[in-house]
């Protein structure tokens, strides 16, 4: 048996037990293969065969596992109780660390701690003697089903010959099948699902240890009189969904630390028990908790934005994903080695190595997604950093100001302000460098963060070619990434190229070019926020212009004025048109509610992909009469698609546009765009621009 140092080592001992058990299994089955003759197989000698060899079967195992199973059942006690004293070594560590600190803290008196002390070990023995007990149970079980199933297979195989097997091999893999795909799962849990005991003893061993080793940090916490605990916030981790609640939550522990009601009460703080009631660490739990010391502890931060939330569902998910495919790999392998078939092995090999190479796959990915939030938490730490030297930065100024002002000025300055003013001139240079070496380091990790986004756009063939500022923030990397992947998804097309390239966007945030075939972004995208605010004061301007300057009013008034001339039939010509053309722009004015659709940069980069699907709706977009729709979207040629209100289709067009926004009524392209963006966005535009814009939609991804 191999060595045993710690609860992997345990469930790796109970699996190599249960594969000896069935390779033992097969063995036999390939010993006494059945003699065939000119007729028929002599399945019944065979049965008889099995089922002498069955009797050794028994004996041999229980003689075999009964001395292994003892082994292992003393190292589980040891590493429970190793677990505990390892857990109280820690605590008193760190207990030490914050009365150094000056956390206000003293031993109990000795003579107060005896029962307590008695009372862990009795709890600590019993913890032990329920999870050896637990494991014995196990043990039998295993040998029990491992016979049971010998039997049913000895019985089965002469079934399937029967039914349609051709050799006694496949009638063999045929009757083993469905055993060696579920292993011996002879473990039931409350929920009905069966596990195998390696399983079992995986989750059990784990639990058991993690609760010696709180119960271990109790005892020290009790030791010092400190009852208040924190479950962690991990930062490149992944909450339990279960525990997501109590994350950053300060907790009085009544559960190993000695904590009471009345003390939960007095501080406002809810008691450990409640929180373990309501699913915290159940078994298999990775979250744990720390002692909280009130004025020395940083402050509680438990509390998760949308995104991270989004992320944590994700992840678990991946996790889930890559388990499933490691238990598939794994029941592959089996039935890989233990087929007496040929062509059964083969088949089982390619589904092994399929198994193998997704589960590696949905591994990297995992492995990328933990480095690259370990790189988002180091930038956003930087960025706080970088906000108080700044502030740091600013009120030195102030004061040389100041001091410059009195010394050298107004020639009032004593001897002690002249050193102060030298101070603080070498503080500012001192804080000067610190900024400047602190923002290389922040452009150097977002340059890592962009350069892992830009490779794995590549390399899932999304697009051919991407590159992305440094100066982008790992927060706007992730949103424009999300958005060119959700849009790939959608449609299963994209540009060839994406590129930050703020020379070839002129006054805008992004561009697409359509004859490279490329859309161009701006520096927007370094900033998110900032951009938000742009947006934000350019849709308040309008409002304020229309206000202030009574736009509506004079419009609708502008608008009667042009129906009542267009009513009197008499009016012809000049005056007839110029009304006409009256109408046209106030209607644009009551219809514009908004400057464009866009909210946020990736608003932007969907507008400028509505311009990309707009040019593979047509093949020949080269020509500028070619280009789909711009007829229908009331678009006049003259050079270029414009809209011309001196005719009368082209006016109507315009109006329309109008509906989605200022910006929409510029020309059809940004009709097009404008309403391929709001359509995106959920929103209801006019009838005749979706229409154009659909069929552009299904004729780019169908040309595609």
């Amino acid at each position: 048996m191999a060595k045993i140092n710690d609860v992997y080592d345990i469930g790796a001992a109970f699996e190599a037990i249960e594969n000896e058990l069935m390779a033992s299994m097969i063995r036999n089955m390939k010993r006494h293969k059945a003699e065939e003759s000119d007729e028929k197989m002599q399945w019944s000698m065979w049965q008889t065969e099995m089922l002498k060899s069955l009797e050794k079967y028994k004996h041999d195992n229980k003689k075999k596992y009964g001395k292994q199973f003892k082994d292992i059942n003393a190292k589980i006690s040891g590493l429970i109780a190793a677990a505990n004293i390892e857990g109280q070594m820690e605590q008193e560590k760190k207990i030490l660390e914050a009365i150094r600190k000056g956390f206000p803290a003293k031993r109990v008196t000795k003579g107060g701690m005896a029962e307590f002390f008695k009372l862990n070990d009795r709890k600590l023995e019993a913890l032990i003697k329920a999870t050896t007990d637990d494991m014995e149970k196990a043990e039998t079980a295993v040998l029990r089903m491992a016979n049971d199933q010998y039997r049913k297979i000895i019985y089965n195989a002469q079934v399937y010959a029967n039914t349609g097997a051709a050799t006694y091999e496949t009638a063999v893999d045929m009757a083993t099948k469905d055993f060696l795909k579920a292993g011996l799962n002879c473990i039931q849990y409350a929920n009905g699902a069966r596990h195998t005991i390696a399983d079992y003893a995986d989750m059990a061993i784990r639990t058991a240890s993690k609760r010696a080793y709180l119960q271990g940090e109790g005892v020290k916490r009790q030791e010092w009189g400190v009852h208040t605990v924190i479950i962690n916030k991990r930062g490149s981790g992944c909450p339990c969904p279960l525990c997501v609640p109590f994350v950053g939550k300060v907790m009085v522990d009544d559960v190993w630390s000695g904590g009471t009601r009345k003390e939960a009460s007095e501080t406002g703080y809810k008691l450990l028990s409640e929180a373990i009631a309501a699913g915290l660490y159940h078994p298999r739990c990775r979250d744990s908790h720390t002692t909280y010391f009130p004025g020395i502890s940083p402050p509680p931060d438990g509390k998760f934005t949308k995104k991270e939330i989004k992320e944590i569902e994700k992840k678990n998910k991946q996790e889930a994903r890559q388990q499933y495919a490691e238990r598939q790999e794994k029941k592959y392998k089996l039935l890989t080695d233990m087929a007496l078939d040929g062509e059964n092995e083969k088949k089982y090999k390619i589904k092994q190595k399929k198994w193998h190479r997704q589960g590696e796959v949905i591994k990297d990915s995992i492995t990328v997604q933990d480095n690259r939030n370990v790189i988002k938490a180091e930038v956003a730490d930087a960025y706080r950093r970088q906000n108080s030297l700044e502030e740091q930065l600013r009120k030195v100024e102030e004061t040389e100001h100041a001091l410059t002002q009195k010394v050298y000025f107004e020639l009032t300055g004593t001897p002690k302000e002249i050193e102060q003013l030298k101070q603080a001139s070498e503080q500012k240079k001192a804080i000067g460098n610190l900024l400047e070496d602190l923002k290389n380091q922040i452009l150097n990790k977002q340059e890592i963060y962009k350069n892992v986004a830009e490779k794995r756009l590549v390399k899932d063939g999304i697009l051919e070619n991407v590159k992305f500022s440094r100066k982008m923030k790992p927060e706007a990397v992730d949103d424009l990434e999300s958005t060119i992947r959700n849009l790939h998804e959608k449609y299963g097309i994209m540009p060839k190229t994406v590129v930050y390239s703020p020379v070839k966007v002129e006054n805008a945030t992004a561009t697409y070019n359509w004859i490279d075939d490329t859309i161009y972004i701006s520096n927007n995208f370094n900033d998110p926020d900032k951009y938000l605010e742009q947006v934000r004061k350019s849709e308040h301007s309008l409002v304020e212009y229309n206000e202030h300057y009574d736009i509506k009013r004079k419009a609708e008034q502008r608008h009667n004025e042009a129906e009542k001339i267009l009513a009197d039939k008499s009016v012809k010509g000049y005056e007839r048109e110029k009304a006409r053309i009256q109408k046209v722009e106030a209607e644009i004015q009551l219809n514009e509610k908004r400057t464009a659709v866009r909210e946020n940069v990736t608003d932007c980069f969907v507008h400028e992909y509505g311009h990309f699907i707009h040019r593979h709706a047509e093949v020949d977009y080269v020509q500028k009469k070619s280009i789909y729709g711009m007829k229908e979207l009331g678009g006049s040629l003259s050079g270029d698609w414009k809209y011309d209100i001196n005719k009368h289709y082209s006016a109507k067009g315009k109006v329309e546009a109008s509906r989605i926004s200022r910006y929409a009524a510029e020309n059809p392209y940004e009709t097009f765009a404008e309403g391929f963006l709001a359509m995106e966005k959920g929103e209801t535009i006019p009838e005749q621009i979706a229409k154009i814009i659909n069929d552009a939609k299904n004729r780019a991804c169908t040309k595609k």
